[in-house]
């Protein structure tokens, strides 16, 4: 069975399926439960999964000890999945179970070449997220979404709170997605050109203010909140607090000049953005930037153990894929 898309992915079976099976899938109606269950499970979520990856930046005293440490928490929380449970509506399209399951890699080679013939270019994202809802099926697993978005991390100066320096070449890539070279190979990610919005952040890390979030939409006798140092702009949104990031000058991108963003009281809070990353609100349908994925970390096993890293290494860059799957009848 295989479902049409505008995307060309979702709703592609990646094994295949007798031709008389007898269901058909809607990919509007499972995107719906999907979403579902994980409302269903919003506090487990919140509080197993989501709070402890915003907490591992917390209290790191630069960018690559606190990827280093969001790394290592990744690495912990893949060997401890979640008991999740699916509300009984879900029972009548024949879905019984849920599971989320998180795999993290990283690797040092992580600049993109893009500038005077791709002679110059800049650091590709710290962390890539990509995210897969599945259903699956005794005799198929369907995939029904699949998005992917980038993340550049930056912590305010120290004797500057609030003050971030951001270096044009870098936020331009994470602004226009110019076509650029990695690894020997092209890479035009028109999605996020079209969509940066949804796709491309920066995620600004505080040394002393801390964000407080609850669980939106949650019970108060059930209310969980996270503390957390982090938040994150849109790249297009990051010209609103700077005006003059619409005037950048071949010149300023050569030279790789940098500027000071001060925090204006805008933007996301890391954990309430995940939770629209992990419903697939956000996130782009960009099969150019999965492949770019699959390229940084293709060979990454040796980079995996976090007993060995060291904040002294060169900054790495992170990939995590989040996979949500649904299980239906006569599975497992």
């Amino acid at each position: 069975m295989q479902l049409k898309s505008s995307y060309g992915e979702r709703g592609t079976s990646i094994q295949k399926q007798p031709r008389n099976s007898g269901r058909s899938i809607l990919v509007g109606t499972m995107e719906r439960a999907f979403r579902k269950a994980i409302r269903h499970n919003v506090i487990v979520i919140g509080r197993q999964i989501l709070c402890p990856i915003c907490q591992s930046l917390v209290n790191k005293n630069g960018e690559i000890a606190a990827l280093n440490s969001f790394f290592a928490q990744l690495k912990k929380l893949e060997t401890k999945p979640p008991s999740l449970s699916v509300p009984s509506v879900l029972g009548e399209i024949g879905i019984f179970k849920m599971d989320i399951s998180l795999e993290a890699h990283r690797t040092h080679s992580r600049t993109v070449w893009f500038l005077d013939n791709f002679a110059k270019g800049a650091e590709i994202s710290d962390i890539t997220i990509l995210v897969t809802h599945e259903l699956i099926e005794p005799t198929a697993t369907t995939l029904i979404d699949k998005k992917i978005s980038f993340f550049q991390a930056k912590i305010d100066k120290k004797n500057q709170n609030d003050v971030f320096d951001i270096p044009l070449r870098q936020w331009h890539l994470m602004r226009y997605f110019p076509v650029f070279r990695y690894g020997g190979d092209l890479f035009d990610l028109s999605s996020c050109r079209m969509v940066p919005d949804v796709c491309s952040y920066y995620m600004l890390l505080f040394g002393k203010k801390r964000f407080n979030n609850v669980i939106y939409g949650t019970p108060i006798s059930d209310r969980y909140s996270c503390n957390i140092n982090s938040v994150c702009a849109s790249a297009p949104n990051m010209e609103r607090w700077m005006p003059e990031l619409r005037g950048i000058t071949d010149k300023e991108l050569i030279a790789d000049s940098s500027i000071n963003l001060t925090y204006s009281e805008q933007g996301d809070r890391f954990f309430a953005l995940l939770w629209f990353l992990l419903s697939t609100h956000l996130g782009a349908h960009e099969p150019k930037g999965i492949r770019l994925f699959k390229a940084m970390f293709a060979d990454t096993s040796e980079d995996d153990d976090p007993t060995h890293i060291n904040d002294s290494e060169p900054r790495p860059a992170i990939g995590l894929r989040i996979r949500v799957g649904l299980r239906s009848e006569g599975y497992g």
